[in-house]
């Protein structure tokens, strides 16, 4: 009786540390090294003209692309208390206004890519907008302003190349994995999910993990579209 107990007790327990290993593997590894949008519009057109420098913090003022000046006429990257933050000098006539912040750290890679729209209320400055400890530096991109400007421009995309291979690496996981628990549950509870389990082939795996890798390559693409069209 207790070699039975110990050995469903270390099924489960491998169960559980597969489950585990392949949801971090999928969810938080594959996607940190593979999924990293990409900046595609071309060279930072942005310009640093100005710098500040305090006890508290620093400050680097910038000039947006020429087409964008006349509604953000300027920004400031601000590193203050260990914290760091981006506001904009607008167009004090401008009502409403939705911009992008792209955000790149030391190695120029681009590591998020920040959605405002706010109500500015004819005033001249934008409310602080939180940027990632590792923010090197921005480019700022407008997408609106009132009705009088409009730019639907495509700024960044996953990489296909690195969204493939994710997808192979989904389907290859997730049809082990599905292996793996096919045995092991089977084992655990053999006698009411035996019959069920046996059911799932190796062809069953792979066609399991298609469909994962397929929904994944989904959720990037709406990720973009969400990030390229507000």
């Amino acid at each position: 009786m207790l070699d039975y107990v110990f050995t469903y007790l270390s099924q489960g327990i491998i169960l559980i540390a597969s489950l585990t290993l392949y949801v971090f593997l999928i969810g938080m590894l594959l996607p940190g090294i593979l999924l990293r949008l990409q900046f595609i519009k071309g060279p930072i057109k942005d310009r640093g003209i100005e710098k500040y420098t305090s006890p508290d913090g620093r400050a680097i003022v910038y000039e947006p692309e020429v087409r964008f000046r006349k509604y953000i006429k300027q920004y400031m990257l601000c590193s203050m208390d260990g914290n760091k933050y981006i506001k904009c000098l607008i167009d004090p006539k401008i009502n409403q206004l939705k911009y992008d912040v792209l955000v790149f750290d030391n190695q120029d890679k681009l590591i998020d890519v920040i959605g405002v729209a706010e109500q500015t209320n004819q005033g001249e400055y934008t409310r602080a907008v939180q940027l990632p400890e590792r923010t090197s530096y921005v480019s700022v991109i407008l997408r609106r302003a009132d009705g009088m400007f409009s730019n639907n421009e495509i700024n960044v995309i996953y990489p296909i190349l690195n969204v493939s291979v994710y997808a192979a690496c989904i389907v290859v996981a997730t049809a082990v994995e599905a292996t793996l628990a096919n045995k092991l549950i089977s084992g655990v509870f053999e006698e009411f999910a035996g019959q069920f389990m046996g059911g799932i082939s190796v062809i069953g795996s792979l066609l399991l993990g298609i469909a994962a890798a397929a929904l994944i390559m989904l959720s990037c693409f709406i990720n973009v579209i969400r990030k390229i069209n507000r």
